[in-house]
């Protein structure tokens, strides 16, 4: 794990540029294809409100703060990151392509797997949206759907069910401009909601059914797995800075003050009267006792708006009323202190902390950033989100697109 004998391709880097904080994970990849993280870097963030940059010099900053302390861990130098795409920015499309298989065998290979992906890429967008990435959701052969890895079959004609992640293209741009002012290379953009369900969601989970719902500072994201794919995705925009915002009012003391006593006691639990804790006021120039129920009262408030915003929210994401595999939360709000019954009192079913897989821990701080990792390394070569748009913005727009996929459809 030392570091400086490491090959550059043996090394990936995730990103995860947050409301509250932006994270760095490093991971080292080995020969045979096991990986471990190797460094883990952590800044506050300053330059982001509600999930978009406000102020690119200060993002810029925090950015080279994390990646600086990640790197020092780890003992590498690293060049380029895969960056994560909050919900905010994205929406999700549902598109399919189709090609006729190349080669003489009929023998579909990765090129035809590419191929068609492009093929699915093929529509007409907006002009403020750009194409992120695009998530097979199953392949057809020949009319036989539910195929998940077609390369190496055999047939006539390949199809594909996708769902193309679009994002704003100033939310996206700006995001980008942080990142390569850092001085890095982006290898590649990930919704924020396939790297958290690759590192915190079980196979089995995904196919019967679970929402996983990311509770963080500036917005609370949910994203709805079914059928082992990504269904559906949105956003709220409440998080844990508005439940600072509230006790720091309350309480009449600092931001600072507030996130202090909503982290160290900060419960939904049933506390006694009695029990107290003591805070400074605003000037710091004098302190005083404050009950933990009136602090609970505070943070139940403004929880119980958000859980009912979430509950509004399931069924415009197509989510069935029983959720199979119940709701998993991660974020900083999922670690408040009897969250969980609560939560499984009020929407009526299954719920758990989502835990950090690398270490079973149920400190999900680093899992986006490292979910980022996770989803490069498992994600098929040919679905390259930067590679495939560069590819499209030098091509020329829909017609030179279309006009590719019919040359590569009869080809």
């Amino acid at each position: 794990m030392g570091g400086g004998t490491v090959a550059k391709r043996d090394i990936i880097a995730g990103l995860d540029v947050g409301t509250s904080s932006v994270r760095c994970a490093i991971c080292e990849v080995d020969q045979r294809g096991s990986w471990n993280i190797i460094g883990l870097g952590t800044s506050r963030s300053e330059g982001i409100k509600k999930g978009a940059v406000v102020d690119i010099e200060s993002t810029v900053g925090c950015i080279l703060e994390a990646v600086e302390s990640a790197q020092r861990m780890a003992g590498v130098t690293v060049e380029s990151v895969h960056v994560g795409v909050p919900n905010t920015h994205a929406s999700l499309v549902v598109t399919r392509g189709i090609v006729a298989v190349s080669s003489d065998d009929k023998e579909i290979t990765e090129d035809d797997v590419e191929r068609v992906l492009q093929a699915a890429r093929v529509i007409n967008l907006p002009p403020n949206r750009q194409i992120i990435d695009i998530i097979p959701r199953q392949y057809i052969i020949d009319g036989y759907e539910g195929i998940r890895s077609p390369s190496g079959m055999a047939g006539i004609r390949l199809e594909v069910e996708a769902l193309l992640v679009t994002g704003a293209i100033t939310s996206i741009q700006n995001l980008v401009r942080c990142v390569e002012r850092a001085g890095l290379q982006i290898e590649s953009l990930i919704l924020n909601a396939m790297a958290l369900g690759e590192l915190v969601l079980s196979a089995d989970e995904k196919e019967l059914g679970v929402v996983l719902a990311d509770l963080g500072g500036g917005t609370c994201e949910i994203a709805y797995f079914c059928n082992g794919a990504l269904q559906s995705i949105g956003a709220i925009p409440l998080g844990g800075d508005h439940i600072t915002s509230d006790i720091a009012f309350g309480l009449r003391t600092s931001l600072g003050v507030a996130e202090q006593a909503k982290i160290e006691h900060g419960t939904l639990l049933s506390v006694p009267e009695d029990k107290l804790f003591t805070i400074p006021d605003v000037g710091g120039e004098n302190t005083r006792d404050v009950s933990v129920r009136k602090l609970s009262t505070i943070i139940e408030a403004r929880v119980h708006e958000m859980l009912s915003f979430i509950s509004e929210e399931l069924p415009k994401l197509k989510v069935p009323e029983a959720i199979p595999s119940g709701l998993v939360l991660t974020g900083g709000v999922a670690a408040t202190q009897g969250l969980v019954p609560y939560l499984r009192t009020m929407l009526e079913c299954s719920v758990r902390l989502a835990q950090d897989g690398t270490a079973g821990s149920e400190d999900t701080s680093y899992a986006t950033a490292i979910g980022l990792v996770m989803h490069a390394l498992r994600r098929p070569a040919s679905n390259d989100s930067t590679r495939s748009t560069r590819r499209e913005r030098k091509s020329g727009g829909l017609f030179s697109r279309v006009a590719e996929w019919l040359r590569d459809m009869w080809e």
